[in-house]
């Protein structure tokens, strides 16, 4: 969602326009059907000419003709109709007579004031973070009802919420409204100004290390992009993938989320290895048994996750129960204290701790039967994602740098001989 330093999003009446002219339609014509003057109709693509900062369309006697930035974003406001039909079509109770009216009636502030109540889950909070008044989003909320024929809010014990029928539409709408942003970034790096923004969610392991190294080198060949890691739950930020607030996600597989919509590409396997702190009383034990291993605290990641399966398995495999010492922790900063001042022990990928291995702060064992505790890291998108040039080409440094990372675990292992198995 925009907030209060975005400029407005565009008019939908004049993306309208644009798309019935992009269609081959006169201005005459155009102006009828979405009823408003040619003078309002110009108005209007002059508008949008000045958000996506080129010229769109020409005019000329014989009718107007989309100009090569034109064509860009024709092929976005296609999909942005897709996407925003899709989203009134879901809506329940409207035949197909009350879906165009209702496409044809919502406003840009109406969808706006939606998402933002939606994402910020109260009409104030909302407000706060888009900069726009309190009545303001009200009333524009409140119309919004209005037009669609139903409630899109209700009263809990919390304050007046979204509806899951108002989240779900606000979610579709969002990934509408995502098509023009990447609109904007494609023709920006058309004219070569080289503007725009790509967000990638990270897991752990991909934010200690392989995106910010496949980030800084895309940086370094594309000035003038605005690129944001985002961290948090693999719930969140899936959820935030799927409603086009981050463009992809890296992170361990999960199950299969063709269902949801979405994908994962495999990037490569990374192997497990038991971390512990220099020192331990296990350091230089030959032969470790998962039953040494059980009777040790131990750092272990939060429930449901692919880890913590890995850490489960391990045990299960042997016939054991997990150990009972356990502290809970997604936190590498946190676990590396917790494993420093005590004989703790973790299940991580060294690519993951890479620093505190170097360091020497801490070190590493491999497992026995290393195939059986590799987890597969995947690059996770929508099924109908449409990467612009600058995000496939982002794309494209992190898959190679992935197919680097079974020879950097190798030149890793012989740089730090002390930290091994020997």
């Amino acid at each position: 969602m925009k907030n209060k330093t975005d400029q407005t999003i565009p008019n939908l009446r004049h993306i309208r326009a644009f798309s019935l002219l992009a269609e081959g339609k006169t201005l005459t014509a155009t102006a009828g059907e979405i009823g408003l003057s040619q003078p309002a109709v110009t108005q209007g693509l002059s508008n949008l000419e000045q958000y996506f900062g080129a010229d769109l369309c020409i005019r000329q006697r014989t009718g107007t003709f989309l100009t090569d930035c034109g064509e860009l974003l024709k092929k976005r406001v296609v999909r942005f109709f897709e996407h925003f039909s899709e989203a009134i079509g879901e809506l329940p109770g409207l035949d197909r007579r009350e879906r165009a009216r209702v496409e044809r009636n919502i406003t840009t502030s109406q969808l706006q004031a939606l998402i933002a109540i939606t994402e910020y889950s109260s009409f104030s909070a909302g407000a706060r973070a888009t900069g726009i008044a309190v009545p303001t989003i009200h009333r524009a909320a409140r119309d919004l009802e209005r037009i669609i024929g139903q409630s899109f809010f209700e009263q809990t014990s919390f304050g007046v919420r979204p509806t899951r029928t108002a989240a779900r539409f606000a979610h579709k709408v969002e990934l509408a409204f995502s098509e023009l942003e990447q609109a904007k970034s494609e023709i920006a790096a058309f004219q070569g100004t080289g503007s725009g923004r790509i967000t990638v969610g990270a897991m752990p392991l991909a934010r200690s290390h392989l995106a910010p190294q496949a980030i800084s080198r895309f940086c370094r060949e594309n000035k003038g992009y605005l690129v944001s890691i985002v961290e948090g739950p693999f719930e969140t930020l899936l959820h935030d993938l799927k409603r086009g607030a981050i463009d992809f996600l890296i992170g361990a597989a999960r199950q299969d989320l063709s269902s949801q919509g979405v994908t994962q590409s495999h990037l490569f396997d990374d192997p497990l290895s038991l971390l512990m702190r220099p020192g331990h009383p296990l350091a230089e034990v030959s032969d470790l048994s998962i039953e040494q291993l059980r009777h040790y605290p131990w750092v272990a990641p939060r429930a449901d996750s692919p880890l913590r399966r890995h850490f489960d398995h391990m045990f299960e495999e042997a016939g054991l129960s997990p150990p009972e010492d356990i502290v809970e922790c997604n936190s590498l900063s946190a676990s590396r204290v917790l494993l420093m001042n005590d004989d703790r022990l973790m299940l991580l990928s060294d690519a993951q701790a890479r620093y505190e291995l170097g360091t020497g702060l801490l070190l590493s064992r491999h497992l026995a039967n290393r195939e059986e505790t590799e987890r597969p890291i995947m690059l996770f998108a929508r099924k109908d994602w449409h990467p612009t040039f600058a995000q496939q080409k982002l794309v494209d440094i992190i898959q190679r740098l992935a197919l680097e990372e079974p020879q950097k675990e190798m030149r890793f292992q012989g740089r730090y001989p002390e930290n091994r198995n020997r």
